[in-house]
């Protein structure tokens, strides 16, 4: 680890350390930690997933998927096209977990978003930085206090049925027509 990580790594323990009673956060962290001990592409896969659910997920099951996917994508991106590009990210990757655990074949070059990855080294280290800039954002209060409205949008539009056949894009600019009325 170069002296610039080493630093990186300290700061971001150090913030971590606010959220030791907060199970959530917790169980993300630790899923993020294992993908990093565990060698086969596929646990790595099903752990950053896991961390991902334990941040965002909610006492409502359905729809899971979407809603990591949503607020990945409000919590970290500032615009219409960086708040699509991390849910098609989100959603691929999700997909790619779905793939895993139904005992379907990976086959690479996969699409993630917008790129092809030809092999799990390439994927890996995108996912860790938006893992990352996911993790920073909690870590930021006045942040994740601005978005804490945006979530209560995601939820209310997941919950309402007339949006259970909505995509992803047509979430995200009802969630934005919404938030600028």
């Amino acid at each position: 680890m170069e002296r610039e990580e080493t630093e990186g790594f300290k700061e971001f323990y150090r913030k971590s350390l606010r959220f030791t009673d907060d199970k959530k956060m917790f169980i993300a962290l630790e899923r993020f930690n294992l993908a990093y001990e565990k060698k086969r592409f596929e646990d790595n896969i099903i752990d950053y997933v896991i961390a991902f659910e334990a941040l965002f997920g909610t006492k409502e099951k359905s729809r899971i998927g979407m809603r990591i996917e949503l607020k990945s994508g409000f919590l970290v991106g500032d615009s219409k096209e960086k708040i699509t590009k991390i849910y098609k990210f989100m959603r691929d990757v999700y997909e790619l977990r779905s793939t895993i655990v139904h005992g379907d074949e990976i086959k690479f070059p996969i699409k993630i978003g917008k790129e092809s990855y030809y092999s799990d080294y390439q994927l890996k280290p995108d996912i860790i930085k938006i893992f990352r800039e996911i993790i920073s954002s909690f870590f930021d209060e006045e942040r994740i206090r601005d978005k804490k409205e945006i979530f209560a949008i995601i939820e209310e539009k997941l919950e309402s049925e007339e949006n259970d056949n909505k995509s992803g894009d047509e979430m995200i600019e009802s969630i934005l027509g919404k938030n600028n009325a």
